[in-house]
């Protein structure tokens, strides 16, 4: 398991920062597209003729919920790996999941005004998944987490925000009634907690930070 984790961590850091960037990029003008252009039934793109078709919904799972999960994730570590706000690891991770939770306001807003739905719900699995990365990948000192670490971190915060959906799935197994907004309204819980323990553990950070460095002088 160490020598696996030391194997991930030598592959990733020979990963540039323009190298991030450039995936970054990439993967914020593929969501861009994907969640204004594309829809359940398709699309088609007259300057492409390019046919693109998305099934929202399979056996009940909200799979529109798990790729906007899946794919804010993804650029939240991206967008935390550029080096766009200095060289400060935690201040980088802390930026991109802001401007993750921003832009998934932006995204919504925008779809509105295209005439699509623009839903609550999207957005809290984009703010659930930048604060579940912050969470993963963020130091408890003045070096960054393994990927070991954060892959265990990363889990525990996926089965916290499945916590909702799952009560639902279950409720719907038994033939029982269930409610989106009571399911919205646990996600909002869900999210509070993510932020909160977030600020808890971004201030034993820089205690413990604090205390290697005075350790070290």
């Amino acid at each position: 398991m160490t020598a696996a984790t030391n194997g991930i961590d030598a592959m990733m850091n020979r990963v540039t920062v323009r190298q991030h960037r450039v995936l970054a990029v990439f993967v914020l003008i593929g969501m861009f597209f994907g969640s204004h252009f594309v829809d359940s039934q398709g699309v088609s793109l007259k300057a492409f003729q390019w046919h693109v078709t998305m099934t929202y919904t399979t056996a009940g799972i909200p799979v529109d919920k798990v790729v906007h999960f899946s794919c804010c994730s993804l650029l939240t570590f991206l967008t935390g790996r550029c080096g766009w706000v200095g060289s400060s690891a935690k201040r980088n991770l802390l930026a991109a999941t802001l401007f993750v939770c921003l832009y998934g306001v932006f995204d919504e807003v925008t779809q509105g005004m295209m005439g699509r739905d623009c839903e609550v719900s999207d957005w809290l699995a984009d703010a659930m998944a930048a604060w579940s990365v912050l969470l993963a990948r963020w130091p408890m000192g003045v070096v960054g987490p393994s990927w070991g670490a954060s892959l265990v971190r990363m889990v525990v915060c996926v089965a916290a925000c499945l916590v909702a959906p799952a009560q639902a799935a279950i409720s719907k197994l038994r033939g029982g009634a269930f409610s989106r907004s009571l399911i919205q309204e646990q996600q909002y819980g869900v999210l509070a907690g993510l932020v909160g323990v977030a600020c808890v553990v971004m201030l034993v950070s820089m205690v413990r930070a604090k205390n290697q460095k005075v350790g070290v002088e």
